[in-house]
């Protein structure tokens, strides 16, 4: 065999060898407790088979789009990615934040993450250490299948949610529907042994429920601490802080979150005065079953225009229907 045919052979062989790579995850967690926030402390990241990013999520660090990351290098010693997201200040000014995200597999998937602004000195580093999963394609199909959103697949839904949708307000009374569009909206509170309102109270909850009782308590700690930073009770006064924390809590349905994101909004208090933003939250919240927020909302309503309300209301069905994906 001649050499120019061992080449071609070679570099065939080297070809498939690339497009082999198994589809990966990693879990990973990093010493972030001198990064003011701009560091998560948990993350992961997963490259498919053309060694794209898809997925980049941390729990406590909900700025992440899947589009603005780029694989800067993917080699057998590395995984690096960079992020390229943007601050808007409490003035309105935009400012450009970098992230370098790298995972090194042939040193323990140990993990390295650098945040800086494009114009300023500010830079902020962690690192740490991840776990390596690989997913075949049977398991890929079976994570899109589990992965359908509220209300194509009610299990999916949250308890905010499912209440939301399976009563309703009249006056100060909370009642529920009997129309068939929302029965299956409560027999699933039912089943889940949800308590939609302080009178009504389900019992008989399945251990699917008990299992998330501490994610009910741990959204309630971290609404507890946003209200903290917002007012500097006992730690430092941090708005940026406060206004991220509670976001997170609103998006897992806690109506007391809603409410203050309502306000935030409404005074321009740690967020730009919105008061399309403020109607939205504070209708949120009612429907959530926080009372008060609905006058507050009315209250609003008077400083904005006919069109606005009826934007900020179909933002507000968006966003429940969705399951706080869309807000």
């Amino acid at each position: 065999m001649s050499i120019q045919c061992r080449i071609i052979i070679l570099g065939l062989f080297s070809l498939l060898s690339v497009g082999a790579v198994a589809n990966e995850l990693y879990t990973c967690k990093l010493d972030a407790k001198k990064t003011k926030g701009w560091i998560p402390s948990t993350i992961q990241i997963s490259f498919n088979d053309d060694r794209q990013v898809t997925k980049l999520y941390s729990a406590n660090y909900d700025d992440y789009d899947i589009d603005k990351a780029k694989v800067i290098r993917y080699t057998k010693d590395f995984r690096e990615i960079k992020y390229i997201g943007t601050y808007k200040t409490l003035k309105g000014a935009n400012r450009r934040t970098i992230h370098t995200i790298t995972i090194l597999p042939k040193l323990n998937n140990k993990i390295s993450y650098t945040m800086k602004f494009s114009h300023f000195s500010n830079h902020y580093t962690a690192t740490g250490k991840c776990k390596k999963a690989e997913l075949n394609q049977t398991k890929a199909k079976t994570k899109t299948k589990a992965t359908l959103t509220c209300p194509a697949d009610i299990s999916m839904c949250s308890g905010a949610t499912v209440c939301a949708r399976a009563s309703y307000f009249t006056g100060s009374q909370h009642l529920w529907d009997k129309a068939k569009s929302s029965q299956k909206y409560v027999t699933e509170a039912k089943r889940r042994g949800l308590s939609c309102d302080g009178a009504t109270v389900f019992t008989g909850k399945s251990e699917s429920v008990q299992k998330n009782t501490s994610d009910i308590d741990q959204t309630k700690d971290r609404t507890t601490l946003a209200y903290k930073k917002l007012n500097g009770y006992g730690v430092a006064k941090d708005l940026r802080g406060a206004l991220r924390l509670f976001l997170m809590s609103a998006k897992q349905g806690d109506a007391n979150a809603q409410n203050w994101l309502g306000k935030m909004y409404h005074q321009g208090n740690g967020a730009i005065k919105n008061y399309k933003k403020a109607y939205m939250w504070f209708n949120i919240a009612h429907a959530n079953g926080y009372t008060t927020a609905g006058s507050t909302r009315d209250l609003v309503g008077q400083s904005m225009s006919s069109s606005d309300i009826s934007a900020a209301q179909d933002t507000s069905s968006a966003c429940i229907e969705s399951d706080y994906v869309d807000c």
